[in-house]
């Protein structure tokens, strides 16, 4: 039994037991720091991804404090999704659109057609 692990020798815990509300701590959390929990149940793995997400973001704030000579190695040598970004396409513009930009820059390249009667 792969799944329960012996803590004494009278009693057998379930592995699962201490994490199974993981994702109900996470909807907490967003709670406690004033953001909106999905619209879905509690314990909602939208809740997790959100949760998620705002702890990467605290993570890399506290790192970009604590280690200030790697943002100014990251400036010298850009990312690769920014250099490619900000690579010229085929008619020679840099692509700096949002995407509503690049939907309705492509919209205008497409001619209309007549409506067949």
């Amino acid at each position: 039994m792969n799944c329960y692990l012996r803590l004494n020798e009278t009693a057998l815990r379930r592995l699962l037991d201490s994490g199974q509300y993981g994702s109900i701590r996470d909807t907490e959390r967003l709670a406690d720091v004033g953001l909106e929990p999905s619209v879905g149940s509690v314990g909602d793995s939208y809740d997790k991804a959100l949760a998620e997400t705002a702890d990467g973001l605290y993570e890399a704030a506290v790192t970009h404090r604590a280690h200030p000579g790697a943002a100014a190695k990251r400036a010298n040598g850009q990312r690769c999704s920014d250099r490619l970004a900000q690579q010229p396409v085929a008619d020679g513009t840099a692509r700096h659109t949002t995407p509503a930009e690049a939907e309705a820059h492509c919209s205008s390249q497409i001619p209309e057609l007549p409506i067949a009667a």
